[in-house]
Order: C-alpha cells, then sequence, then structure tokens
C-alpha cells in the first residue's frame, strides 16, 4: 500500500504537472482531515453505521451507534467514519 505522500506525489503528477507541489500538498492536507477523530462531545454518527471508535484508554473498535449507546462497547470518546469498499 502506498503512503499518503507517494498517492500525493503520484495524484499531482497526473493532474496538474505544473502545480504539482501545491496539489500534493493539499492531497496531504486532505487526508489527514479524512483521518481526524470525532469527539463524541462534539457530534454522533448516524443511527446504525458502522464507525471506528476509540475509548479514553484509545483502545480500538468498530461499534454501531444505535442512537442510545454504543453496540457492543460502552465509554466511546471519539470516532470516525468508515468507507468500505
Amino acid at each position: 500500500m502506498k503512503t499518503v505522500e507517494e498517492a500525493a506525489r503520484e495524484y499531482a503528477q497526473k493532474t496538474d504537472r505544473a502545480n504539482a507541489e501545491w496539489v500534493a500538498k493539499d492531497f496531504i492536507e486532505g487526508a489527514k482531515y479524512a483521518q481526524q477523530w470525532i469527539s463524541v462531545d462534539d457530534e454522533l454518527p448516524e443511527r446504525g453505521v458502522l464507525v471506528l471508535t476509540k475509548d479514553k484508554n484509545t483502545i480500538y473498535f468498530v461499534c454501531v451507534y444505535t442512537g442510545e449507546v454504543w453496540y457492543p462497547f460502552d465509554d466511546i470518546t471519539h470516532w470516525r467514519p468508515i468507507e468500505l469498499k
């Protein structure tokens, strides 16, 4: 699997060779944004959607938010979407 930096360089060369450095930097920043954890205090996922979560001990789980609780774990502090391919 390519690193984000490798993918960014490849994408930049394919799309805009004249501005490849800037395109690559924007690609990397977009990847960082997409990988951010969302605090449950700020936002909750949609009901019934599978998400990647972590608790206060930074242990990672795949969970479903039921609208009231996290299934099958408690004490979730952060989450982020999972893009299934």
